[in-house]
């Protein structure tokens, strides 16, 4: 870069760093605020499921999520999380009881 565009950053003042400012909270997003994030190219978006999942506890956030879930299919199985006694698995009932009848 030319030396005529170099600027040289002012120092910060030092009350700015005794007593720094938090942030203060607006509100809770919005899914149609993130929409065009979370429809964005799915190699772009992989943080945003982690970031968003707690939005879920919104009724009208998980709402319009579960109407799109076309356009960001990665939120599929957090909606509707698959069934955990799939074939295969014993249920923690007839685990126990299947225990108890070896231990017998």
């Amino acid at each position: 870069m030319p030396k005529g565009f170099r600027d040289a950053l002012p120092a910060r003042p030092d009350r700015l760093k005794a007593n720094p400012k938090a942030p203060k909270f607006d509100h809770d997003v919005r899914y149609d605020e993130v929409k065009d994030w979370l429809q964005m190219p799915q190699s772009w978006r992989g943080e945003l499921v982690r970031r968003f999942t707690v939005r879920l506890r919104d009724a009208d956030f998980r709402k319009a999520l579960a109407a799109n879930l076309a356009h960001h299919p990665e939120w599929q199985p957090i909606l509707y999380p698959p069934r955990r006694h799939e074939a295969g698995h014993a249920s923690p009932r007839n685990r126990d009881s299947q225990q108890r009848e070896q231990a017998q």
